[in-house]
């Protein structure tokens, strides 16, 4: 029996990938999805949020394309910018989100990312040491080195680890922002999730 299933899909399907998602989450539930063809295509946002629907979880290579690059994708806390305030004003992804998805990996009994617990444990730590008004401000990367040294103290790791973690950060809050200024310009709108992902499971992730 395989450790792990991962089922690669194509973005190009839009909507469409939420019946395929979900027969793969019926058949394989601890199955992992990799959503490819993603820059430039403009059914993406429509793809991303079906596979949300259907509760499969996804990954994507931030850095490259060995398994130490892949990275949890917070599906969650976009498609919930889509339920609470779907297109009238831009959604602000924060560190309090990569703090809830770091979290709840960590939590899971077998981690489908084995190759990052120990990454998770030491980002949590980090972002445990921050105040609230730093874990909601978007802008957070503006931090002055001075803060991030402070920060490293009390979470006890070195300030370039503080640093990489917000790195990362950046990176992450930019692939979410392209995808959800994509979603206000295509025609190929994410389905309605009301019922597929009521809005009281995605209270743990605001």
């Amino acid at each position: 029996n395989p450790a792990r299933v991962v089922y690669v899909m194509d973005s190009s399907i839009g909507q469409a990938a939420f019946d395929q998602a979900q027969a793969f989450k019926q058949c394989f539930p601890r199955g992992v999805a990799i959503i490819t063809n993603i820059h430039g295509n403009a059914k993406a946002c429509g793809a991303i949020s079906a596979v949300a629907a259907a509760k499969c979880p996804m990954i994507l290579a931030e850095t490259g394309e060995k398994r130490e690059d892949f990275e949890a994708f917070e599906a969650e806390a976009f498609v919930r910018s889509l339920l609470k305030n779907p297109w009238d004003k831009p959604y602000e992804y924060t560190l309090r989100l990569m703090y809830h998805c770091y979290r709840r990996e960590l939590g899971l009994e077998k981690n489908v990312f084995e190759a990052k617990p120990e990454k998770y444990r030491r980002c949590t730590t980090i972002m445990e040491s921050m105040t609230d008004e730093e874990l909601d401000n978007p802008n957070v990367t503006q931090m002055s080195e001075e803060r991030m040294m402070e920060i490293a103290e009390a979470s006890k790791v070195d300030v370039k680890q503080v640093v990489q973690m917000m790195i990362t950060f950046k990176i992450k809050a930019k692939g979410v922002m392209e995808l959800e200024e994509r979603s206000r310009n295509e025609s190929d709108r994410p389905p309605k999730l009301n019922c597929a992902f009521p809005t009281s499971e995605l209270t743990n992730y605001a």
